[in-house]
């Protein structure tokens, strides 16, 4: 039997690179009205748009996961990319419910509110600006950092993650002094481009420019680092960026690939079906069968009417065993805590009902099976290492790596 695993993804095609000035903003929900058909956003004319307690409305959208599209134009009446955002709707939640208690933590999910509290004022927002948080007993290595909230009416909002990495021998109390970056390839600390900074605790980068129009057409790596007054040079930042000089942001889309681990050649991987426009929302199936059991890497590019092809948008995947063709994957879901020492919660974001839920070891093997209705299982009998936790619910399948500590 045919085996395949259905995937949604967006592709989007758009100019990357503009001097003039920003003269209008929209934003959308999950679907691509068209160019200056979405909600508009009342910006003030200039060559950097920034949001601040900006209301957007929510409250038509269904529960379950969306996702949130800001994007510009410029004078010369060129669209930006679209920003993305992931957001969940909770058709319990009040959002007039003021924010009264917040928490964070580091790696391992200590249960709510049983982390770290922080101190805040009652409100609708939340912004932690110069807030301290205390990593001196945190092991050298990366960690991952935690935040949450709780309205008025005890219900806990997701928790925000960031990456951080902690090194035994940099000073806390120093001060940056000294800023810089680089593209692709480091030419040595103090060599980079300089970046004019006041001295202090924190770096805040706001309309600052970088100058691109010197590099070469293609994907290229932004690297910013910054030293203190110890003279200790901090790990660099790093964004991902393509550079296109001839691109036709008004050229709509109109061919598909995807192909999986091998690159046979542009024009010579799996077509897929779509409707030709500059933005193409598109489900579907990517056969699996033949694939060993493990980790996959799939890629989708696209091609607009001008014969230009796009940078190729990749997504990984775990085969742990063949599915049925019944059994289509589904992503809108949440494994926490991960990592985990004992219980994992799996929080659906569509009115899903789980019936069973299996836990597979890397070599396939099912060490944990419950049969009920519980989006709670217990891992605490585990050893250390990686597996896999599948949930079934209705005729679909819920399937994430996880971690157990």
């Amino acid at each position: 039997m045919k085996s395949i695993l259905t995937l949604l993804v967006l592709l989007l095609f758009r100019n990357l690179y503009s001097q003039s000035d920003i003269n209008q903003a929209e934003y959308y929900f999950d679907t691509d009205p068209g160019f200056g058909s979405a909600n508009a956003i009342t910006v003030s004319a200039g060559n950097t748009f920034t949001l601040t307690n900006y209301s957007i409305a929510t409250q038509n959208l269904p529960e379950g996961i969306h996702f949130l599209y800001i994007r510009c134009k410029d004078a010369n009446n060129k669209w930006s990319l679209p920003i993305r955002k992931v957001m969940y709707i909770h058709p319990n939640l009040n959002a007039s419910s003021p924010i009264t208690n917040a928490e964070y933590y580091f790696d391992t999910d200590t249960g709510f509110g049983s982390a770290n509290a922080i101190t805040i004022n009652a409100g609708n927002t939340l912004t932690l600006a110069n807030y301290n948080i205390a990593t001196q007993n945190l092991p050298e290595g990366i960690h991952f950092l935690y935040i949450r909230c709780k309205d008025a009416n005890n219900k806990w909002s997701l928790p925000m993650r960031k990456v951080m990495y902690i090194h035994p021998n940099l000073n806390a109390t120093s001060p940056i002094t000294t800023a810089e970056y680089y593209f692709d390839t480091d030419p040595g600390f103090g060599s980079a481009n300089a970046i004019t900074v006041s001295a202090g605790n924190t770096l805040l980068l706001t309309n600052y420019n970088i100058a691109t129009q010197n590099l070469p057409e293609g994907i290229h790596f932004l690297y910013i680092r910054c030293k203190d007054a110890n003279n200790k040079w901090s790990l660099p930042m790093r964004k991902v960026m393509y550079i296109h000089p001839n691109l036709n942001a008004t050229s709509p889309i109109t061919t598909a690939e995807y192909f999986v681990d091998t690159d046979p050649g542009v024009g010579l991987a799996n077509a897929i079906s779509l409707t030709a426009g500059t933005t193409v929302n598109q489900s579907f199936d990517v056969v699996t069968n033949g694939l060993a059991v493990g980790n996959h890497n799939l890629f989708v590019r696209v091609k607009n009417q001008d014969g230009v092809w796009s940078v190729i948008s990749k997504k990984v995947f775990t085969l742990t065993s063949p599915l049925s063709v019944s059994e289509n994957m589904f992503f809108e879901a949440k494994v926490y805590p991960n990592p985990t020492t004992g219980f994992v919660t799996i929080q659906l974001a569509q009115n899903e009902s789980i019936r069973k839920i299996e836990i597979i070891d890397m070599l396939g093997k099912i060490v944990v099976s419950q049969n009920s209705s519980s989006n709670t299982i217990d891992l605490e009998t585990l050893h250390s290492g990686i597996y896999f936790i599948k949930a079934f619910a209705d005729e679909k399948v819920f399937l994430k790596k996880i971690i157990k500590q």
